[in-house]
């Protein structure tokens, strides 16, 4: 179905996709079905359950799909010719990540609570060092710059708010 918990679970498979796939240094991360119609197809016999990228509705609009944006968390922040690079996750950590480096010297790293909770997590280079908060099933992308080479450090925020249901008090349109 399309319900809240069938895209939710597609969320975090998504994710696990684009976290897991390079930080075990796969270079690529493809979905197999870019845009499906309102009833997942075409499937030419094959799969009757696969979700699409973005959905093309009858009336000709397109609804973009938690595929979507677990994929923009690599895309919108990663330029052609990042590489991969170290990053740690403690033993049994809620959160996972990867990291990379563009050619521009400009790091990121993406995040995702994979967990029930809000949890608590600590990203930290060199010296430099940011304590973050991730809500229950939420990703962030994180992108910073080398102070050494910019006269103003500059650093991104990316995130995404999933409408899948309420949410704590105090957070409009879910978590």
């Amino acid at each position: 179905g399309t319900g809240q918990g069938t895209r939710a679970a597609a969320f975090e498979q998504s994710m696990a996709l684009v976290i897991g796939v390079p930080r075990n240094w796969g270079q690529s991360v493809v979905l197999w079905n870019l845009a499906l119609d309102q009833r997942n197809g075409p499937t030419n016999g094959g799969c009757q359950t696969c979700r699409g990228v973005v959905t093309v509705n009858d009336d000709g609009t397109v609804t973009k799909e938690v595929e979507y944006y677990a994929l923009g968390h690599a895309s919108k922040f990663l330029r052609p010719g990042a590489v991969r690079v170290a990053s740690s996750v403690p033993a049994r950590a809620p959160v996972s990540n990867v990291a990379f480096e563009n050619r521009d010297g400009s790091q990121v790293l993406v995040a995702y609570n994979g967990t029930g909770t809000e949890q608590h997590f600590s990203v930290q280079e060199g010296t430099r060092h940011v304590t973050e908060t991730l809500a229950a099933g939420a990703a962030a992308t994180y992108r910073w710059t080398d102070p050494g080479r910019l006269a103003a450090p500059g650093a991104d925020l990316g995130w995404i708010d999933l409408a899948l249901g309420a949410g704590p008090a105090g957070r409009p349109g879910g978590r």
